[in-house]
C-alpha cells in the first residue's frame, strides 16, 4: 500500500513580518519542489531509451494483472463453496498472467499459494522450487518457501533428476512436450512408473524408468553420452608434429565427440598452422587438410577483463575476454579497446614458434556518462545563487523602506510596491532554476560515480522505484511498480 506524505503552506492576507516570513516559505518550498522535479525529469529524459519505456510499459501491466489477483484472493477469503473456488481460479490465472509477462518471485509465491488451497499440490510444488531457485531471496522469503514446500512433500511423489554433465533438458513420459526444466531438477508427478529423459547438445539421450511414490523422493542420476563425429587428418606439402586439442596426435581417421577442437601443425623451425573447427552431434564424417605457412610463425593470446576488439598491425584479429591469433614472427602493433574504455596499444616481439601471452584491465564502463556536463551545471548553481541572493538583499531593503513611509502621501507607495513584488519574482525564478541546477547537479555527480542504474530490482524486469509528486495538495513520495 502506498503512503504519500504531504506538505502545503497558506500565506496570510495580513500585511507585517508574519505575512513575509511565510510568503518567503511558501516561495522557496515551491521553488525546491519545482527543482525537484526538473531535475528529476532532465536524468530521466536524458537516461531514457526506448527499450527502457517498452520494459516499463510490460512492467506495468504484469502490475495490473498481479493486483487483480491479490483482490481476487482477498475476496476469497471472505467466501464460501463453489463462489470461493471461483474467486481461486480467478486469481490464479491472473498470477499466471504476471508470470507469462515477467517470472516475479512475488506472483510466483502467491500462485502457489492459490494452488495449495486448490488441493493442486503438484503444481504448487513445481512454482515453489522455482521459486526458491531465485538469486537474492532474503532469509525470511527464502525461510517461508521451504517451510511451504515442506509441508507439500508428503503430500505429493517426487522424482529428482541429476545428470552428469548436469544442464541437461528433463522430460517426463513424453518428448513432444516442453522440457519441465534442466538438472538438477525436482519434479512433483502422479504416482507410479513414469519415464525420465534427459537431453544434451552433442550428445545421446539417456533415459530411466522411475517408480514414484507419495510422500518420498526418488533419485535418479543420468549421464548422456556424446556422439562421436569421425574425421579424417592429413598434411600437405612438408610434414611436422600434428597436435589435436593439445596432445600429439597423427594422421588419418580420428572419433571426436562434438564439441569445439583444434588441430595445429607445427614445424622445427617456429613455423605453425592452426585450424580450429566445431564439431556437432550428426555431423558427416569430414575431411580436413593442414598445410604448412611459408613463414615462421607465432601465437599470440590476449586476455582481457571485459570483452574486447583485438587489433593487430591495424587489422581486427578478434572480439572477447580471450583472442588467439596465429600471426607471422617479428614486431607487431597490438591495440585492444572495449566499449566505453580508452583503447590500449602495445608494440609486440614474437618469437617464431613461441606463444606469448598478454593481459590487459580495463575499468568498468559507468552506466550513464554525462561529459563536462556536472562541472558546467556545478559553475550555473554557482552564478544562479549569486544572483538570487543579491536580488533577494535589494527586495529586503526595498520592503525595510516601503514599510518605514507607508503609508503615506504621493505615488511612492504604489510605485514601490510595485517594485517589490517584481524583484520577489524574479528573486523566486533565480531561486529555483539555482535548486534546479543544484539537485540536477548533484544526481549526475552521484549517478556518474556508481555508475549504475538509479533503480533497484527484486528480480531481472521487476525494480521498485521511488517517485517525487507534486499535486495542487503539496508534495509526496510514494512506491512504484516496475
Amino acid at each position: 500500500m502506498t503512503r504519500l506524505s504531504s506538505l502545503s503552506f497558506v500565506t496570510d492576507s495580513a500585511c507585517g513580518a508574519t505575512r513575509v516570513v511565510r510568503a518567503a516559505v511558501f516561495r522557496a518550498t515551491s521553488a525546491l519542489a519545482l527543482a525537484a522535479t526538473l531535475a528529476t525529469l532532465l536524468v530521466s529524459f536524458g537516461a531514457a531509451s526506448s527499450a527502457r519505456a517498452q520494459t516499463a510499459d510490460v512492467n506495468a501491466e504484469a502490475q495490473v494483472f498481479f493486483e487483480r489477483g491479490n483482490r481476487l484472493f482477498e475476496q476469497s477469503a471472505r467466501a464460501r463453496g463453489a463462489r470461493r473456488t471461483e474467486l481461486l481460479e480467478e486469481a490464479l490465472q491472473a498470477y499466471v498472467a504476471t508470470l507469462r509477462i515477467v517470472r516475479s518471485r512475488n506472483a510466483l509465491f502467491n500462485a502457489a499459494v492459490v494452488l495449495e488451497r486448490l488441493e493442486r499440490p503438484n503444481e504448487a510444488f513445481a512454482y515453489l522450487v522455482e521459486y526458491l531457485a531465485i538469486e537474492g531471496l532474503g532469509e525470511t522469503e527464502r525461510r517461508d518457501g521451504e517451510q511451504r514446500l515442506a509441508a507439500i512433500r508428503p503430500r505429493v511423489a517426487v522424482v529428482r533428476i541429476e545428470s552428469a554433465p548436469p544442464g541437461a533438458e528433463v522430460y517426463v513420459d513424453r518428448l513432444d512436450l516442453a522440457p519441465r526444466g534442466r538438472t538438477p531438477l525436482e519434479l512433483a508427478v502422479a504416482p507410479g512408473r513414469h519415464l525420465v529423459v534427459v537431453r544434451a547438445p552433442h550428445h545421446e539421450d539417456a533415459r530411466a524408468e522411475v517408480e514414484a511414490v507419495i510422500g518420498e523422493t526418488r533419485t535418479t542420476t543420468l549421464a548422456p553420452s556424446a556422439r562421436p563425429v569421425v574425421i579424417e587428418l592429413a598434411i600437405e606439402g612438408d610434414e611436422g608434429p600434428l597436435l589435436l586439442d593439445g596432445e600429439r596426435s597423427s594422421v588419418g581417421r580420428h572419433e571426436l565427440a562434438p564439441g569445439e577442437h583444434v588441430v595445429s601443425l607445427v614445424m622445427p623451425d617456429g613455423r605453425r598452422r592452426d585450424e580450429r573447427f566445431t564439431l556437432r552431434a550428426g555431423d558427416p564424417p569430414r575431411r580436413l587438410s593442414l598445410r604448412a605457412p611459408s613463414r615462421a610463425t607465432a601465437t599470440l593470446v590476449v586476455r582481457s577483463d571485459l570483452p574486447a576488439t583485438v587489433r593487430v598491425d591495424g587489422v581486427v584479429v578478434g572480439q572477447g575476454v580471450e583472442v588467439r591469433a596465429i600471426l607471422d614472427a617479428g614486431e607487431h602493433a597490438l591495440e585492444v579497446e572495449s566499449a566505453g574504455a580508452p583503447a590500449q596499444t602495445r608494440t609486440l616481439q614474437l618469437a617464431a614458434g613461441a606463444e606469448s601471452h598478454v593481459r590487459f584491465a580495463f575499468e568498468a564502463p559507468s552506466g550513464r556518462r554525462f561529459g563536462a556536463w556536472p562541472a558546467v551545471l556545478a559553475s550555473t548553481t554557482g552564478a544562479l545563487t549569486a544572483a538570487w541572493g543579491s536580488l533577494a538583499l535589494t527586495a529586503f531593503f526595498a520592503r525595510s523602506d516601503y514599510d518605514d513611509r507607508c503609508p503615506g502621501p504621493g505615488t511612492f507607495c504604489s510605485t514601490q510596491f510595485d517594485r517589490i513584488e517584481r524583484l520577489n519574482l524574479v528573486a523566486d525564478v533565480m531561486l529555483g532554476l539555482a535548486a534546479a541546477s543544484l539537485v540536477t547537479t548533484i544526481v549526475l555527480f552521484a549517478r556518474r560515480g556508481s555508475g549504475g542504474d538509479d533503480t533497484s530490482g527484486d528480480e531481472e524486469g521487476t525494480t521498485a522505484r521511488l517517485e517525487l509528486r507534486l499535486s495542487p495538495t503539496g508534495i509526496g513520495f510514494g512506491g512504484r511498480f516496475r
